[in-house]
């Protein structure tokens, strides 16, 4: 009998609470909530999810509550964007229904690579 191969992802469910620094190299999907660094290669933030804090990765898809440092190659935004937060991303798509505070972007300049890099 053959295996299928499933691909693996880091999952942090609804009701799970992380404080502190979290890297990944499997895609993320947040339905919890983080507040803290983030790197990792693919962020998913579901509905119910919430980042606050520093984020790199490479996609960024939020359709829940995002706040904080973030860069990324690409972010698609869906959900709630807090006030105070800085989005730097070399792509920015936003869908139907986000919800932007007092938010900087930057578009079309490379995010660093480390979530607390200094100018």
């Amino acid at each position: 009998m053959s295996q299928t191969s499933v691909p693996k992802v880091t999952i942090i469910e609804a009701g799970t609470e992380l404080r502190g620094a979290l890297k990944s190299k499997v895609p993320l999907v947040l339905r919890g909530t983080i507040e803290g660094d983030v790197i990792a290669g693919e962020l998913r933030i579901e509905s119910t999810g919430v980042l606050r804090g520093s984020l790199r990765c490479t996609k960024l898809e939020s359709h829940g509550d995002l706040g904080g440092d973030i860069g990324a190659e690409l972010v698609i935004v869906a959900g709630k964007v807090a006030d105070d937060t800085k989005i730097v991303a070399a792509s920015l798509e936003v869908a139907d229904g986000p919800v932007f505070g007092n938010a900087t972007l930057v578009i079309g300049d490379p995010p660093s690579s480390s979530p607390k890099a200094k100018r």
